[in-house]
Parts: structure tokens; C-alpha cells; sequence
């Protein structure tokens, strides 16, 4: 009896320096990815974590295919963490590094579903700020406009980005967001030609965000013009000019 606790005790003292040399070994691959990444050696980086099986190799690994362009092999990586290390804190890294790279590969709806599933999430924790701003980054990135050599892109989807401010501006967001929200809402109709539209999102506009707007004829603000109470918003000048350029457009 007394041999096999002392046999025990041997396991358990081999198995404590095999578990500190596997941690001490996987630090080390850690340390040699992150170098790799910092002098831009991203395929060297991938290399390195290839056979890695913690999430955070793993998440690196796909970060580096993500510098290096590889958007198809990273959203892999990311799938690989998201689907073998469900309780890891780099979890959510790897999901929003997926919606990245489906943007990259122009796949919009595929992004849109990732982000959608993120900001149910998110509402829970009252992150709100957090949400509209992924809601904003998702939309510039629909409605740019391709560069020449770009012909893969697809066109500039302004219904989208409008649809997109539109849910930010449904969440508790502070005024400097909300004042770049409903800007870009007239904007965005605008581009799509969709000038009634347009006019009616420009008026409210100024209706919250310009002290001297006296709003429309006949309206009840021009009748009665708004206390000075406004405080002037970022876009008020631009608002008016474009609201003009619609109102051309409509005779």
C-alpha cells in the first residue's frame, strides 16, 4: 500500500512538470506568432501556429492569414475557435474577425448575419454605444464606393446603409451619434435618388440640430421660430444644401 502511494505521488509530480513544460512550450509558440506578426511576417506567423491547438494560437493564426489576405483560410482559423473553444475569451475575437473578412470578400449578407447575432447579444449588456457603432462601420462599408481597380466589387448599397443607420438610431445612443445618424440617414436616400425621402430625413435634421432652421413653409416651427435652446449640430450647413439640391431635383 505504501508503494503505490508513493507511485502515485511520482505520476502526479511527472504529470505537474509535463503540464508546466506543455504551458512553458505553448508561451513560447505564442511569443514567436506575435513576433512574427509585429515584423509583418504573416506567413511565417501562420507557419508557426499551424499545428497549434489552443484558442489563442489559433485566433493569432487567423489573424495573420487576415494581414496576409487570405480571408477564406482565416475565416477557417476563426470557425476553428468559434466552434473547439466555446468558453474562450478569445471567442469573441474570432467572430468579429470573421464578419471582417466577409466584408473583405465583399460577402456583405454573411457579415450582416454575424454582426445581427453579435448585437442580440449585446443588448443584454446595455452596450449601445458599442452596437450602433458596429451598426455605422457595417454600413460605410455597403454604401463605398468601389476604387477603379476594383472590379470585383460589388456597387454601393445605399438602401442598405440606410436600413443600417436606421437600427442605430433605434438604440439609446448619445447626441454626436445620433447627430452623424440622422445626417447620414438624408444622405443616404440622397445618393440612392430617392429625394422625398431624402427631404423629409434632411428636415428632420435641422428640426433637432439647427437653432436657426425655421423648418419648412408653413410649418409650425417657421411660424413660431424655436427657442434658442439647440445646440448646433455637426452637419447643419451641409443638411441645408443638400435638402436644396433635392428640392431641385424635385421642382
Amino acid at each position: 500500500m505504501k508503494r503505490l502511494g508513493v507511485i502515485i505521488c511520482v505520476m502526479l509530480a511527472i504529470g505537474s512538470i509535463c503540464q508546466a513544460q506543455d504551458e512553458s512550450d505553448s508561451q513560447a509558440v505564442v511569443k514567436n506568432i506575435k513576433a512574427a506578426l509585429q515584423n509583418r511576417q504573416y506567413e511565417e506567423a501562420a507557419r508557426l501556429a499551424d499545428s497549434s491547438a489552443s484558442a489563442e494560437e489559433v485566433y493569432l493564426k487567423a489573424l495573420a492569414l487576415f494581414y496576409g489576405e487570405e480571408y477564406a483560410r482565416s475565416i477557417e482559423a476563426c470557425n476553428e475557435v468559434i466552434q473547439e473553444h466555446k468558453s474562450s475569451t478569445w471567442l469573441r475575437k474570432a467572430i468579429f474577425l470573421k464578419a471582417a473578412c466577409h466584408i473583405k470578400l465583399k460577402q456583405f449578407q454573411e457579415a450582416e448575419e454575424i454582426y445581427d447575432a453579435e448585437v442580440r447579444r449585446l443588448l443584454s449588456a446595455a452596450r449601445k454605444e458599442e452596437i450602433a457603432g458596429i451598426y455605422f462601420r457595417f454600413a460605410e462599408a455597403v454604401s463605398r464606393k468601389p476604387e477603379k481597380d476594383e472590379l470585383d466589387a460589388p456597387p454601393p448599397d445605399y438602401r442598405k446603409a440606410h436600413e443600417l443607420y436606421a437600427k442605430a438610431l433605434e438604440l439609446e445612443i448619445g447626441r454626436e451619434m445620433r447627430d452623424e445618424a440622422m445626417f447620414r440617414l438624408g444622405r443616404m436616400m440622397h445618393l440612392a435618388g430617392d429625394y422625398g425621402q431624402s427631404i423629409g430625413h434632411y428636415r428632420r435634421y435641422l428640426d433637432e440640430f439647427d437653432p436657426d432652421w425655421m423648418g419648412a413653409v408653413d410649418s409650425p416651427r417657421r411660424q413660431k421660430k424655436a427657442a434658442g435652446t439647440i445646440e448646433k449640430g455637426k452637419h447643419i450647413h451641409k443638411a441645408r444644401f443638400h435638402l436644396a439640391e433635392c428640392q431641385v431635383a424635385q421642382n
